[in-house]
């Protein structure tokens, strides 16, 4: 037996016929800390992301001509960072940002004047 897939217009090179043999059964969570998903994380009403649950920042990079940081939260496994724009970092969570760029001095930044 095989299956369609809806794929997407852009991706001229998949085929959309899978065979039944290329498909798993679910299988649940062996760890315990994979099947709990945390959400300690609060979100604003302008559905911005609170910066006061920053447990560290691990990577910075341009994108789309703005710097960005990758935030780690408190309480929230490593797979849940999400990538924020510099401008929300700096207003909360400035002293994470300062404490990242001395201890990678080489990691992207805005220059200084």
């Amino acid at each position: 037996m095989a299956y369609k897939l809806k794929i997407l217009p852009t991706w001229k090179f998949i085929h959309p016929i899978v065979n039944e043999s290329y498909f798993t059964s679910y299988m649940t969570s062996t760890f315990e800390q994979q099947s709990q998903k945390s959400d300690n994380r609060v979100t604003n009403p302008n559905n911005q992301t609170n910066m006061q649950g920053v447990e560290e920042i691990l990577d910075s990079r341009w994108r789309g001509g703005k710097l960005q940081y990758l935030i780690k939260w408190k309480g929230q496994l490593l797979e849940e960072r999400t990538w924020e724009n510099r401008d929300e970092v700096i207003k909360r969570a400035l002293r994470s940002c300062r404490e990242f760029h001395k201890k990678y001095p080489n990691a992207p930044r805005v220059p200084t004047i």
